[in-house]
């Protein structure tokens, strides 16, 4: 490192140490007035598009409600804009004015919901739980959505305010600017309007069209106002994956990094509107090194390569060895089908690549390869052998993938741009077929969709005759359509999948919720054979439905409760006050009105009414001096009260959770203590979309991809492609898995990367 180089980096340094150096109350108003001026028209058309949404919905509405719901929304909405408006950029405002004093702390928890609370109505208030459910959906889908969409721009914008906040490392929901802080702001804007929960979530499709989805330029001016300024000038991208020697076997630190890992978007030719579908290039920094590994290893032969008995050697010629690629591939595969293994590895292809070149041209016998294809021919050689060696592509796409060697090594020798671009169509087509594989098995395409597609494309790429990145672009843009549209087939179906898991955890909380609240009113009372079954039976049921449609603060849950009070009260043979005849039937009318939300019939009503009101008047001897065998009292322990519910067990499952509550299941905390900390810390760091493989007795593994986790038990769903229930998993049993080998996180890096990564390290290790 030469002085003025050392000279720079201390200038640096002197700069992140004294934040003031860089003039921070001069810059932060510039970044804030851009910011400003650009997002004020996207926000205006936001609420235009909103409009003009929202009477087209009116037009079409098939009922007069929902009709009057669209335009008097439309409205109110128009009437509230400039206080929107108001409220989401002072949001930003004062964000910037933390950032300025050192405090990341944008978005308290809780103190948001103060002020909402008041301007809830009775009404809304029982559907306060799926309202603010679907809401924080839409928020942190559309955060990630924009993160990934933006990682190039953010990454360096993390970097750059990192250097404005005295050298602070920050994180991406630091930044005054990022996602993070426009959805919540705009969230803020928008919290205090009193409109349905369907129109809301609309007005956050709307800001993600006009707004979220047009930030590039944005945040590409704020980067350059901020380069400009002499605020870290270059940024370096550095998007390579890890560096794992053994990729088919990753060791724990492996998991990690996958599992922290932040999801990349992959370029695609026609993504940047201001691109004008020429994609920039991506240096591959794993392959720049390989190269320069490449080129030390052949240094101390390169003196003798070129000479034999100190007569200079020819070169083969590389137009040469095209034909002799493509004769081999004829020789290789006439015979074989697409979905057939080859009986020739990747690394017996080079061998055979000689062989042919001898008998096509038998003055090769005399020549060598020049030094520089032959690294090419290796590098071809091993990266197809890590694609029939990597455990994360199925065995039947590894057979597939792995007939296209030899049209990669023509195109590799023919454009060198293949591994040190990543940007280059044909390694971005391989990149999507294999990552689009991952979760693959006949079981989840049962009409081999997929897997026809990859077949497909792969004839075709052998079929060329002369390389062209058109034809690779042409390729790659069709499969991405392809892929979209299964996307969007398992995303509906996902989807469904989803709300059907949270409304079975809904109904398994509430009868758990049902369940503690019975055996806590009952246990050691006094009561008749009919008061317990009562409770235990047909008001269970009550009591699990008002759960589902209503807080336990509200009026209706607490009415019900209160019945089961006063009925376990009333059926005391001592007790401190006297009831009389009019409280046994006020109680009897608040029995009937919870059993007409079972469904009970009009018969059963009056039937079940007479039993309660003839037992209580037994107890009390009004109208009846000899208390029946009904009413015999006892004390009942809570074992005696399960034993007893199991009467209704077929009918009624809140027997079962009374079990699980009173007999709680025994956990072994010497499993918990050998799992908890870095196999606890892998699942809980699994992100949405990754892929895993289970383990299964006399089957073959199964992959299935996390697509939530409940809010309610804490359970992961994981579907197979098609966006159907696989399993659900505690994190407990996840790490148990993953602690025995049984489950697998699977990569989801391109495999170039992982590749490449994979033989830099190899390489390395070799040097040394």
């Amino acid at each position: 490192m030469n002085e003025k180089e050392q000279e720079k980096i201390l200038n640096l340094n002197e700069k992140i140490n004294k934040k003031e150096n860089f003039d921070l109350g001069g810059i932060l108003p510039q970044i804030f007035t851009l910011f400003g001026k650009e997002l004020k028209p996207k926000l205006i058309a936001c609420f235009e598009s909103l409009d003009d949404f929202l009477f087209d919905l009116a037009d079409k509405a098939e009922t007069n409600q929902k009709q009057s719901l669209y335009f008097d929304s439309m409205r109110y909405i128009r009437k509230s804009r400039e206080l929107i408006f108001k409220e989401f950029f002072q949001s930003i405002k004062a964000i910037f004015k933390l950032f300025k004093y050192n405090e990341y702390q944008y978005f308290v928890a809780g103190s948001e919901k103060k002020d909402d609370k008041k301007s809830l109505s009775m009404s809304s208030l029982s559907l306060i739980g799926e309202r603010e459910l679907d809401e924080t959906l839409a928020l942190t889908n559309l955060i990630k959505k924009s993160e990934m969409a933006y990682h190039q721009q953010l990454f360096a914008l993390e970097k750059r305010f990192s250097v404005l906040a005295s050298g602070t490392n920050l994180n991406l929901n630091q930044i005054p600017i990022a996602p993070h802080v426009m959805v919540n702001s705009y969230k803020k804007g928008i919290q205090s309007l009193e409109i349905n929960v369907e129109i809301k979530l609309m007005m956050y499709k709307m800001f993600e069209r006009s707004v979220m989805g047009q930030m590039n330029s944005i945040y590409q001016k704020i980067n350059q106002l901020l380069a400009k300024n002499g605020i870290v000038p270059e940024i370096n991208y550095n998007l390579t994956g890890n560096n794992s020697d053994t990729p088919s076997n990753p060791d724990l630190s492996h998991l990690l990094n996958l599992a922290n890992q932040k999801p990349r978007s992959q370029q695609i030719p026609g993504n940047d509107p201001n691109n004008n579908n020429v994609m920039q290039p991506i240096a591959d920094t794993n392959y720049e090194m390989i190269n320069q590994l490449f080129k030390h290893n052949g240094d101390s032969q390169n003196d003798v390569r070129g000479m034999v008995n100190n007569i200079p050697v020819s070169n083969i010629d590389v137009g040469l060895m095209m034909n002799a690629l493509s004769l081999l591939q004829g020789d290789l595969f006439k015979n074989i089908k697409i979905n057939e293994q080859s009986d020739k590895t990747p690394t017996e292809i080079k061998d055979e690549l000689i062989k042919q070149l001898h008998s096509l041209d038998s003055n090769t016998e005399g020549q060598i390869v020049r030094k520089q294809d032959e690294d090419t021919i290796d590098l071809v050689g091993m990266l197809f052998q890590f694609i029939v060696d990597d455990r994360n592509l199925p065995d039947a796409i590894q057979v597939i993938l792995g007939k296209l060697q030899i049209p990669y090594l023509k195109i590799a020798l023919q454009d060198r741009n293949l591994f040190a671009d990543k940007a280059n169509p044909a390694r971005m087509l391989l990149d999507k077929m294999s990552l689009a594989t991952v979760g693959w098995n006949e079981e989840s395409d049962n009409k081999l969709m997929l897997i026809n597609k990859i077949e497909d494309i792969t004839k075709k790429i052998l079929d060329i005759e002369k390389y062209s990145k058109e034809i690779f672009a042409s390729l790659l843009n069709d499969f991405n359509k392809f892929t979209s549209r299964l996307k969007k087939k398992s995303d509906v179906v996902q989807k469904r999948t989803k709300e059907k898991s949270l409304g079975q955890d809904k109904i398994h909380q509430a009868k758990q919720v049902s369940a503690q609240l019975l055996v806590e009113k009952m246990t050691n009372k006094q009561m008749p054979l009919l008061i317990r079954d009562i409770l235990l039976g047909e008001w269970s049921n009550v009591m699990i439905l008002m759960y589902l449609r209503h807080p336990i603060k509200s009026k209706e849950y607490q009415e019900k409760v209160e019945f089961v009070e006063k009925v376990i009260a009333y059926s005391q043979k001592n007790i401190d006050q006297e009831i009389n005849k009019e409280e046994i039937l006020v109680l009897s009318k608040l029995y009937e009105k919870g059993l007409k939300l079972v469904a009970f019939n009009p018969k059963e009503l009056i039937d079940k009414q007479d039993s309660l009101i003839n037992c209580l008047n037994r107890i009390h001897q009004i109208d009846n001096e000899n208390p029946s065998k009904n009413a015999i009292i006892e004390v009942i322990p809570p074992e005696e009260i399960l034993e007893l519910s199991q009467i209704r067990k077929e009918k009624h499952e809140i027997a079962d959770y009374i079990e699980e509550i009173i007999e709680p299941q025994v956990i072994d905390e010497t499993q918990i203590d050998s799992v908890a900390g870095k196999y606890t810390e892998i699942v809980i760091n699994l992100k949405a979309g990754m892929w895993l493989e289970f383990e299964r007795e006399d089957k073959k593994p199964i992959r299935a991809k996390l697509s939530w986790v409940s809010p309610i038990t804490g359970k992961f769903l994981f579907v197979n492609s098609r966006g159907l229930k696989i399993t659900d998993k505690t994190t407990l049993e996840l790490s148990l898995g993953l602690k025995n080998n049984t489950i697998r996180v699977l990569e989801q890096i391109p495999i170039f990367d992982r590749a490449l990564s994979a033989i830099a390290s190899k390489l390395r290790k070799e040097e040394l």
